[in-house]
Order: C-alpha cells, then sequence, then structure tokens
C-alpha cells in the first residue's frame, strides 16, 4: 500500500488535520517564544493571553463548520463524526 492510498483511508479529514496542526504549531510557537525569552516581562501573562485568542479563534471556526455545511451544501463537514471508526461510541449516540 503507497503513502497515498494510506492517506486517503484515513479517518479522519483535511480540515481535522489542519486544524490540529494549527493548534501544535500555535503550542510550539508558545514553548519557542518562552525558550527564548520573547514573552516579555509577564511570560505566564503573555501565555494565557495567546491561549485564550487560540481557543476563541478555534472555538469559532468550529461553530461555524456546521453554518458553513448547510449554506454551501458540504456534508462532508457535518457528516465526518459519524462516519469515522476513530470516533468514540459514545460520542455516535449522542449525535445520531
Amino acid at each position: 500500500m503507497t503513502l497515498l492510498e494510506r492517506i486517503r483511508h484515513l479517518p479522519y479529514t483535511p480540515l481535522q488535520v489542519s486544524v490540529h496542526a494549527f493548534a501544535l504549531g500555535e503550542l510550539a510557537w508558545i514553548a519557542f517564544d518562552l525558550l527564548a525569552h520573547r514573552l516579555g516581562a509577564n511570560p505566564l501573562q503573555a501565555m494565557q493571553q495567546r491561549t485564550g485568542r487560540l481557543a476563541i479563534t478555534l472555538l469559532v471556526l468550529s461553530l461555524a463548520c456546521t453554518p458553513l455545511s448547510n449554506m454551501l451544501g458540504w456534508r462532508s463537514l457535518s457528516n465526518a463524526a459519524a462516519r469515522s471508526d476513530s470516533t468514540p461510541s459514545w460520542w455516535r449516540f449522542s449525535t445520531s
């Protein structure tokens, strides 16, 4: 099985992968800034504010998925959790 075939059989959509990569990239950026002493005089406050902004951004993006899928007809966004084999069983039962 080639790499491209393995990627196609993953239970995650490209949107899910990109959101996780964005979140992990931001976490790595904060860690780099912490080690490089670029967070200012109060590093805990700077980390708290940056992670808070990241949390609000991810929340707004995740809440925008359902209206976008309804308006544009992207059923893969709203049905990704239902068809994923890696989704926990309690989630599948509570959303159906």
